[in-house]
């Protein structure tokens, strides 16, 4: 690698947030004739500054991975030969990409390439036996490979050498020991952990590391109660942006409302787990348990799993967290009526911030449109997203009412799944335009 693409490539592991010394290293590659590869930076760069919901977003993803199709395997050739890893056979149109699967290979036997496509990821193939069981997935992200999901039983050597071909930004263990965790400096790039299924002392390391010091984002998805009371714990010296965990008792949405630590949050994504099927009461006593918290009233982001009645419905509009931007509900909605979840939702006055909305499921019938038109926060949204249920029992004259929902001169994004598509929807595109993305 020439000496001025690798020192902005250093710059780039150094500041992975910076998208201007990625644009000079594209621009660098270029002119060392690696055409395609500066193309794929710029357009995922352009790509990720765009609202996820629109459509241009989506030509430009479309555009990236077309050429990461085309180009994967030379790419990941470079990144393989110099970490470490089996390099993969395959075609490789640079001179870069050729000699770093020759140089590996040379002595190798056999064909097998352990790797295939993913979108702009590379997965490992678990069809083939020889290959150790550690790696999962690399996903380039703004034009490199900084995000991957792996075990923590990997050779050091392979992480340890990660920055010397891309930020590592982000890393998704799954069914880690702590015995495999290696303590490297190579997470101190990392931004976002995420842990699923892994052993209580595996958390334990890794929320005292001293290399992840510019740890913002966390991520635990634990199958087994009482563990988010220590995580909570364990997380008190970390300045924190983001957290998802689940909540699975009133014990646990108390440890997490009162801890002060989280008053650094922007970001919230909770489950809200019933002691029981059915247990309603309980999931909208921790919702209100959270929404009281004076350490979560900075938030901006919040997204909700689990089951919503219209108690717990309130207890969301009502909570602290005033100056929400964006809410996402992934939940169910029960009650006497499903309708009377989303008439509390709409009311007048709720989340006087918010922007973006984000539903899961709306059971869309006639009363339901009525409301949705109704509601000034639907006229205050800048993007909204939502699933339907019931549109092929709903007339064609109330889908063409949907344009009423928005203040069509605010409006910027609408994601909307239908479970049926109908003639009345017609009226929504001709609207909406480009500000309109279905399925």
């Amino acid at each position: 690698m020439p000496d001025d693409s690798r020192s902005l490539l250093a710059a780039i592991v150094a500041d992975p947030s910076d998208d201007t010394v990625r644009l000079a290293y594209a621009d660098c590659i270029e002119e060392q004739g690696n055409a395609a590869r500066a193309a794929f930076i710029r357009l995922q760069i352009e790509a990720e500054r765009l609202h996820p919901d629109s459509n241009a977003r989506l030509a430009l993803e479309q555009q990236a991975e077309a050429l990461f199709a085309e180009h994967w395997i030379e790419w990941w050739a470079e990144v393989c030969a110099a970490v470490g890893l089996f390099v993969p056979r395959g075609r490789a149109s640079s001179i870069a990409g050729r000699a770093a699967r020759w140089l590996a290979n040379l002595g190798s036997a056999g064909d097998d390439n352990p790797y295939f496509r993913e979108a702009v990821g590379v997965r490992w193939d678990r069809q083939v036996p020889s290959y150790p069981d550690r790696f999962a997935l690399a996903e380039f992200c703004r034009g490199f490979p900084e995000s991957l999901s792996i075990s923590f039983f990997w050779p050091p050597t392979v992480l340890d050498a990660w920055p010397t071909v891309s930020p590592l930004v982000s890393i998704t263990s799954t069914g880690s020991s702590a015995a495999g965790w290696d303590d490297g400096s190579y997470l101190r790039g990392v931004r976002s952990i995420r842990m699923h299924n892994f052993e209580p002392k595996v958390f334990q390391v890794v929320a005292r590391s001293a290399n992840l010091t510019n740890l913002e984002d966390v991520d635990i998805l634990e199958e087994i109660a009482n563990h988010t009371i220590d995580a909570v714990r364990l997380l008190s010296g970390r300045n924190l942006k983001r957290i998802s965990l689940q909540v699975w008792n009133d014990a646990d949405a108390t440890a997490v409302a009162e801890a002060p630590h989280f008053a650094s949050l922007t970001a919230l994504v909770v489950n809200i787990l019933p002691d029981r099927p059915d247990d309603y009461e309980g999931t909208s006593r921790r919702i209100a348990t959270l929404a009281q918290s004076p350490h979560l009233a900075g938030l901006q982001e919040l997204t909700v799993y689990g089951q919503l009645n219209p108690e717990g419905c309130s207890a969301l509009v009502h909570g602290s967290w005033r100056g929400l931007r964006k809410l996402t509900i992934d939940a169910e909605f029960f009650g006497d009526d499903p309708a009377d979840c989303l008439a509390v939702l709409f009311q007048s006055g709720a989340f006087p911030a918010l922007e973006e909305l984000r539903i899961d499921s709306i059971f869309l019938r006639r009363e339901a449109i009525d409301l949705l038109i109704r509601s000034p926060l639907m006229k205050q949204l800048r993007h909204f997203a939502c699933s339907a249920w019931g549109v092929d029992g709903v007339s064609d004259a109330d889908l063409r009412r949907l344009p009423e929902l928005f203040d069509l001169d605010r409006l910027e994004t609408f994601r909307f799944n239908p479970d049926h598509d109908m003639p009345g929807l017609d009226e929504l595109k001709r609207q909406l335009g480009d500000r309109l993305r279905m399925p």
